[in-house]
C-alpha cells in the first residue's frame, strides 16, 4: 500500500497578522502519486488548508522521497515557480506537481513514502460554524442533518455527499442497502454492517453506515477513497477537505 509520511515542523498557530510560519497541522501537502516520467521523478499531490486561517505564500518546500525499502530516492528544495502565489481559504486545496531531476532510478516505487515540509504565511482568521464542516474542491457542503464523528470516523448524509460528487444513488428499504455509482465505480453499504463493497470487492469499515433523524449517514473516508478522491482532516477546527 502506498504510504504518506507528512513531516510538519510546528504546531498550528492562531494568527491575526500576516507572518511567516512553518507548515502546521492544519496545512500540508498530501502526496497522491510518485513516478518516473521520461527519467524525471514526478511527485503529485495537493497543498491543503483545513484550518481557520487563510494560508499562502508557500516557500522553502523540502521534498524527500523514499522507495519500497525506505531508501532515500531524492531530496529537493523548491521555491517560487508559482508556489508564492498559492492562497488557500479554509477547506481549499491546490493540486501541484514537482519534477525532480537527478533522482536514483534503480529503485522500487511500487511502494513509496514522502516527507514534505514548507514555510507559509498565515493571514486573517475566519469565524467558522461549530461542528464538522465538509468542503469538496473548496466549496462547503450543506447538510440537512449534521455530520457526526463516531469512533474517530466522520459520517455524513448520503444524499448530499453523493449529489455533490456527481454519483447516482438508490436505496433498497427491504435490505437497508445503499448503492451509489460514479463512472466505473459502484459502492454498496448496508446499514449497521461493517462490510461494504467496491465493484463487488469486500471492504471492511471501521464504522458502519447508520440512520440518524431519518437520514442515512455513511463513512466519509470510505466514500472518498472509493471514488478516488483525496480527503484530509483538520481536527482543531473539525474541517474535512475533499479534493480531486
Amino acid at each position: 500500500m502506498k504510504k504518506l509520511l507528512a513531516l510538519f515542523v510546528a504546531v498550528c498557530m492562531v494568527l491575526c497578522l500576516p507572518m511567516a510560519s512553518y507548515a502546521a497541522a492544519c496545512t500540508g501537502f498530501h502526496t497522491t502519486s510518485v513516478k518516473f516520467v521520461d527519467g524525471v521523478l514526478r511527485v503529485e499531490g495537493w497543498f491543503y488548508n483545513v484550518g481557520n486561517t487563510t494560508e499562502g505564500n508557500f516557500t522553502d518546500v523540502v521534498m524527500r522521497v523514499f522507495d519500497k525499502n525506505n531508501t532515500l530516492v531524492s531530496q529537493a528544495v523548491f521555491n517560487d515557480g508559482g508556489l508564492r502565489s498559492i492562497n488557500l481559504l479554509p477547506g481549499q486545496g491546490k493540486k501541484w506537481a514537482f519534477s525532480i531531476t537527478g533522482a536514483k532510478t534503480n529503485v522500487d516505487l511500487s511502494q513509496w513514502s514522502v516527507e514534505c515540509s514548507f514555510v507559509s504565511k498565515s493571514y486573517s482568521s475566519h469565524k467558522l460554524e461549530q461542528g464538522v464542516k465538509v468542503y469538496y474542491n473548496g466549496n462547503k457542503i450543506n447538510f440537512d442533518v449534521a455530520p457526526i464523528i463516531e469512533n474517530g470516523r466522520t459520517l455524513v448524509p448520503i444524499g448530499a455527499i453523493f449529489n455533490t460528487m456527481g454519483a447516482t444513488a438508490k436505496w433498497d428499504g427491504a435490505t437497508k442497502t445503499a448503492t451509489a455509482k460514479r463512472g466505473n465505480t459502484e459502492i454498496k453499504l448496508v446499514i449497521g454492517d461493517t462490510t461494504a463493497y467496491v465493484n463487488g470487492q469486500k471492504v471492511t469499515l471501521d464504522v458502519p453506515a447508520k440512520i440518524v433523524n431519518g437520514r442515512t449517514l455513511v463513512p466519509l473516508g470510505f466514500v472518498s477513497k472509493a471514488f478516488g478522491c483525496t480527503a484530509v482532516w483538520g481536527s482543531d477546527d473539525k474541517i474535512v477537505g475533499i479534493f480531486e
